[in-house]
């Protein structure tokens, strides 16, 4: 091959990957989803699974929380329907005041690509709040 169909080649693949890696980025589920648990006597509440695009943490914000605290949860799978299991560092985080946060959690790192959050009301009866998304674009508090 000739110098100039070396370069072409070069550029050709070069943009390729460029609007590969932006696709990427572009399609991490970092949009809002809404929840609302009410818990009596310490149940748990949990939400349905969605895609993990990322090995980020997971994005919680809290606008209501009654319990003085709430242990959340972010599970993952390898399906989306059934199959979850607990993959927040440290076990769980705990929240106990309105505001966005952030929760380590190894879901996508263990291969699975569906998560999920849960909470476990332990403190007793009340309602907690909010959006959650499986993956962040960080810069909030980190509560685990």
């Amino acid at each position: 091959m000739n110098r100039q169909k070396v370069l072409k080649l070069f550029t050709v693949l070069s943009i390729f990957l460029c609007i590969l890696a932006v696709q990427n980025v572009a399609y991490a589920s970092t949009e809002d989803t809404p929840f609302n648990f009410y818990f009596y006597g310490g149940n748990t509440q949990g939400t349905s699974g969605r895609t993990k695009d990322t090995n980020s943490m997971s994005y919680i914000r809290i606008d209501r929380i009654d319990p003085s605290s709430v242990r959340f949860y972010i599970d993952g799978s390898y399906s989306l329907w059934s199959g979850y299991v607990n993959k927040t560092r440290n076990d769980h985080a705990t929240i106990s005041h309105t505001g966005h946060f952030n929760i380590h959690n190894y879901v996508y790192e263990a291969g699975m690509r569906y998560a999920r959050m849960t909470a476990w009301g332990y403190d007793g009866n009340g309602v907690v709040k909010g959006v959650w998304s499986p993956d962040s674009r960080g810069g909030f508090t980190e509560v685990n």
